[in-house]
C-alpha cells in the first residue's frame, strides 16, 4: 500500500504563490468564519480554522509557520492574548489581517498597519489584500532564499 501525500492537493490546486501553504483563520463566530474561509479558499489557498479561544493551538501553528502564507486575526474583543497571537505572527514574518465585529474597534499604534475589516465585510476588498499579500509574498520568500 502507497501513502497519500499530504501536499498533493495543496501543490496542484493552490496558485504558486501559496504553494504548499494555508491560511491560518482565528475567529470565534462560526459565519463569519465561513464565510472569510469560502474567500480564501476560493483563491485557491487551503484554510485551518482556530477558536480565538485555543491561544495554545494557534500558537503552535504559528511557531510552524513554514506553513502559513497568512493569518487571519479575529480582535473583536482584544485581549492580550489577541497581541501577543499578533506579535508572534509578525515575528515569524506571517502577514495578519485583522477582523472585527465591532464596528467603534481601533487597533493599538503597534497594529494599526495591519488591514482591518468590520462586519459586514467588503470580500472584495478581503479577496484584494489576499491578492496583494500572496503577491508580496511572492517577493519575501525568494529575499529569505526560500
Amino acid at each position: 500500500m502507497t501513502q497519500a501525500n499530504p501536499y498533493a492537493l495543496n501543490s496542484m490546486s493552490a496558485p504558486s504563490s501559496f504553494s504548499m501553504s494555508c491560511a491560518l483563520v482565528l475567529e470565534d463566530d462560526l459565519m463569519v468564519a465561513a464565510g472569510l474561509c469560502d474567500v480564501i479558499e476560493s483563491e485557491g489557498l487551503p484554510t485551518l480554522l482556530v477558536s480565538g479561544n485555543d491561544s495554545m493551538g494557534a500558537e503552535a501553528l504559528i511557531r510552524h509557520g513554514h506553513l502559513l502564507a497568512i493569518a487571519v486575526v479575529d480582535v473583536s474583543q482584544p485581549r492580550d492574548m489577541t497581541y501577543a497571537l499578533l506579535d508572534l505572527l509578525r515575528g515569524h514574518g506571517i502577514p495578519a489581517v485583522c477582523v472585527s465585529t465591532t464596528p467603534s474597534i481601533e487597533l493599538p499604534a503597534p497594529y494599526a498597519s495591519l488591514p482591518l475589516f468590520i462586519k459586514p465585510f467588503d470580500m472584495n476588498s478581503f479577496r484584494q489584500v489576499l491578492r496583494e499579500m500572496a503577491a508580496e509574498g511572492i517577493h519575501s520568500t525568494h529575499e529569505r532564499g526560500i
